[in-house]
């Protein structure tokens, strides 16, 4: 046993050598996640870049079995984001975590439009932004996660009535508005899509998070959405709105970015 005061014998030393390199080496959890995301964000652009300008065109039956294989690639690449994000913040509530301590909300604001571009572009979905910019320096904490997801599921929604109506170049759009309410923020995403699944309603009205009505969905990313509420001591709450389309609202005091 080595006292206190004492020398550590040479082994211990060169093992205390090696934990301290590998600390010093080895990335976070975010830091990868934050990397990996900038690689899919950019794979995303191309193969949505790469449909829409073969869906310009008339396509031979090669050329739709290549369509068929992006719109897959592209899917898998979204898939891949939600999980990616997940990873990214799971430590996000440590302030010693570097993507979630020195990122702005205005940087994860611009972020997490340039994660869903490629899709809205390749889609002919408007994707608009309004923020106040009193709140752009504020630290993004783990909003940047609350902002990408709600962004994608509107996307989604989208794609999912065009669908189900037969409607595939439909004029629609999805807007996130960032505001000020006294000493609230208020983060507000508006789509035109298909609203919301009754299934994913519980008996009181309230969203069941954790819940997914999607065939490869793995119902985390509402789910972590709503943790993330929870932990900047406020709510998350979604609703369908007229004629058609959902509304998902985050209200927490500013108060929680600051600290």
């Amino acid at each position: 046993m080595v006292r206190s005061g004492s020398n550590p014998p040479p082994a211990a030393r060169d093992a205390d050598a090696a934990s301290n390199r590998a600390a010093v080496s080895t990335p976070s959890a975010s830091q990868v996640a934050h990397e990996l995301n900038n690689l899919l964000d950019g794979s995303l652009r191309s193969v949505g870049l790469a449909l829409r300008r073969l869906r310009d065109s008339p396509l031979n039956d090669e050329q739709q079995d290549a369509v068929d294989k992006l719109e897959s690639a592209d899917r898998l690449l979204q898939r891949m984001i939600g999980l990616v994000d997940t990873l990214g913040n799971t430590d996000a509530s440590d302030s010693a975590t570097p993507s979630a301590a020195n990122r702005t909300l205005g940087a994860a604001l611009e972020h997490a439009l340039e994660s869903c571009a490629a899709v809205a572009e390749s889609e002919g979905i408007s994707v608009a932004a309004v923020a106040d910019p009193t709140l752009a320096p504020l630290p993004a904490d783990a909003l940047f996660t609350v902002m990408s997801n709600a962004l994608k599921n509107a996307i989604e929604s989208i794609q999912a009535r065009r669908a189900r109506d037969g409607d595939p170049h439909g004029l629609d759009r999805v807007e996130l508005r960032l505001e000020r309410d006294d000493d609230d923020v208020v983060l507000r995403v508006t789509d035109s899509g298909a609203g919301i699944d009754r299934a994913l309603l519980g008996p009181g009205g309230g969203f069941r998070f954790g819940v997914t009505t999607k065939p490869d969905g793995h119902g985390i990313g509402l789910g972590l959405c709503h943790q993330i509420a929870q932990s900047l001591g406020g709510r998350l709450w979604l609703r369908n709105q007229t004629p058609r389309g959902a509304v998902l609202t985050l209200r927490f005091p500013a108060s929680a970015l600051r600290g």
